[in-house]
């Protein structure tokens, strides 16, 4: 495996600070469902929402159908982009 330090040290530059970090939650696995994304957004939102830029959420084609409008009415600090 290759020694990640160096990437670390690139990803903790005072300007990556400024912008904010992308976190990325992949919800194509078997059980994936709505019930198991809105937690995890409330945690990222209730303890990093200062450190994060952006969310990106990689789904199944139908994972949105009934969610986007809940999604919608929440307010969090960061963009939330699927």
């Amino acid at each position: 495996m290759r020694d990640q330090r160096p990437r670390e040290k690139e990803i903790l530059r005072d300007e990556c600070k400024e912008i904010g970090f992308t976190a990325v939650v992949d919800m194509r696995g078997a059980g994936s469902t709505w019930t198991t994304v809105k937690p995890i957004l409330k945690v990222l939102h209730d303890h990093f929402a200062s450190a994060i830029h952006v969310v990106y959420i990689i789904k199944p084609d139908n994972f949105w159908q009934k969610q986007r409008t809940s999604l919608g009415s929440h307010k969090y600090k960061f963009e939330v982009s699927y």
